[in-house]
């Protein structure tokens, strides 16, 4: 059986295992090295944030063991009359894809911004075409595109 639940700190080295993999798999796909991952780093941000938070997770578990999460983050935009959501990670473990585990985060995130009071979620894919099915994931799921790619400056 698998549950979703919303993740606590106990979960932060699970999560940040999961987010290595997730950056190791989008690096393999494309061919790059988009990412740098420092596995205590990030069990110390995810922590940081949840303690502050601004930033919440939500985890899926079969058997005791973490096989997925989606990462959401409040953001602000005119253009979307405030508040928001913004899916920033999104990770299930390959043996779990295609068995309703992504579809089942993406409705407790759905959920959750509603009773946050959110204008609605958005989300970036990994690059495409390498993650194709990513998008036809998202659009299946009542997504739809909005805009152009996602672009970073880093300072």
């Amino acid at each position: 059986m698998i549950k979703v639940e919303e993740a606590t700190t106990h979960h932060a080295v699970d999560i940040a295992r999961l987010t290595g993999a997730l950056l190791s798999e989008i690096m393999e796909v494309t061919n790059s090295k988009a990412f740098e991952y420092d596995e205590e780093e990030t069990i110390e941000r995810i922590k940081d944030l949840m303690h502050k938070g601004i930033y919440s997770i939500f985890v899926a578990i079969s058997h005791e063991k973490v096989i997925g999460f989606v990462a959401i983050a409040k953001s602000y935009a005119l253009y979307a009359q405030g508040e928001f959501g913004t899916i920033t990670e999104f990770y299930v473990l390959p043996d779990y894809r295609s068995l309703g585990v992504g579809k089942m985060l993406l409705e407790k995130v759905k959920a959750f911004s509603i009773v946050q009071d959110w204008n609605g979620l958005e989300v970036t894919t990994p690059p495409l075409p390498f993650f194709q099915r990513s998008l036809l994931f998202y659009e299946s799921n009542e997504f739809e595109i909005r805009g152009g790619r996602k672009l970073r400056w880093r300072g």
